[in-house]
């Protein structure tokens, strides 16, 4: 394998896969830090991988034309997805030869999402996520028409709602935050906070498990090891501090189970939003004034599990906003997140 750098044209029906797949797909705003528009490809051997969550590091030695050296870092998923691809640390052993297919990084001359690897023997490393409907592999039949049991989220779209077309109207104090928030340095990921509810729902590939324990019930998931207890009647009224994540409490209406959350800390709803606020790339915020209502239910039509959340935040939105996700059952189980917060 040639060690050469250097950018290579697509096909236009390959790069338009490419630039419709990644953003749905990655795991925190790929195009704040990436450009999708300019596909390169990288040949070289590999130095080093750093394997951790919530993203993985492949180092790639790269001979420039000149003879020089050069290495790159081409940013990949977490240990947990990596490892359900079977990559893994032997897979990216120092010294193996190695092809990425990627993006070039905004800001670092040497940095790239790497999208897809290739092996000297052939095989394709492609880091694009299976939806898990095309996964589809259900899980406990006793479970059927329940919320319980597991979880993975169905498709790649219904969870864009606060990522584009999101044109709520903010009030002054709204304008002033989002005004302040910067999404690359700013990013709660980068210090392994699970964000908000609706940044945890939606999690691709990553399952969640919703179970009972004793008379609560427990919303777990893999992502940044969330555990989520939610207090069923008689209500604990202990004063409790403000969380990320709020406290939550729940009540059945029929088959449905309605959790409303208050408590929380000021905070990000999505770290990264297109075109919202005047800005090209910001993110959602909300202030510790929030109230977050969800609703999930079983559509007896196909078993989905259907997540319809609404959010009224009167300190940052003139009005409340809603958006609606659906899961399928999995076989997946919950693996250890333990994530590495990025050096600041």
């Amino acid at each position: 394998m040639n060690s050469v750098t250097r950018p290579m044209l697509l096909g236009t029906s390959s790069l338009l896969s490419l630039l419709v797949a990644m953003p749905a797909q990655t795991h925190h705003g790929v195009t704040a830090h990436f450009d999708l528009t300019k596909p390169i490809v990288l040949e070289g051997k590999v130095a080093r991988l750093d394997l951790r969550n919530p993203h993985s590091t492949v180092y790639l030695d790269v001979v420039n034309s000149d003879g020089t050296t050069s290495q790159w870092n081409c940013e990949m998923h977490g240990t947990t997805i990596l490892r359900r691809m079977d990559i893994t640390a032997e897979t990216l052993s120092p010294g193996t030869p190695l092809r990425i297919e990627g993006f070039p990084h905004r800001r670092d001359g040497h940095g790239c999402y790497f999208d897809v690897g290739i092996l000297e023997n052939g095989r394709r490393l492609e880091l694009g996520f299976l939806t898990g409907e095309q996964r589809h592999r259900p899980g406990n039949d006793a479970e059927k028409g329940s919320i319980f049991g597991t979880w993975v989220r169905k498709d790649f779209e219904v969870a864009q709602t606060v990522r584009r077309n999101f044109d709520v109207p903010l009030t002054e104090a709204g304008l002033a935050a989002h005004a302040a928030y910067d999404p690359i340095r700013d990013d709660p990921t980068r210090q392994c906070s699970p964000v908000s509810q609706i940044r945890v729902w939606g999690m691709a590939t990553q399952p969640a498990v919703i179970s009972r324990e004793g008379d609560e019930i427990l919303i777990a998931h893999e992502w940044m090891d969330v555990r989520r207890p939610i207090d069923m009647p008689p209500y604990d009224d202990t004063p409790k501090e403000p969380a990320v994540l709020g406290h939550s409490r729940g009540a059945w209406e029929g088959d449905t189970l309605v959790i409303t959350t208050t408590g929380f800390t000021t905070g990000v709803i999505n770290q990264f939003v297109e075109n919202f606020a005047g800005r090209e790339s910001t993110g959602v915020l909300h202030s510790d004034q929030m109230t977050l209502i969800e609703r999930l239910s079983i559509d007896p039509s196909n078993d989905d599990l259907v997540l319809n959340w609404t959010i009224a935040d009167p300190l940052y939105y003139t009005e409340s906003f809603s958006g609606s996700q659906r899961l399928v059952r999995s076989d997946l189980t919950i693996q250890p997140y333990n994530c590495v917060p990025d050096e600041q």
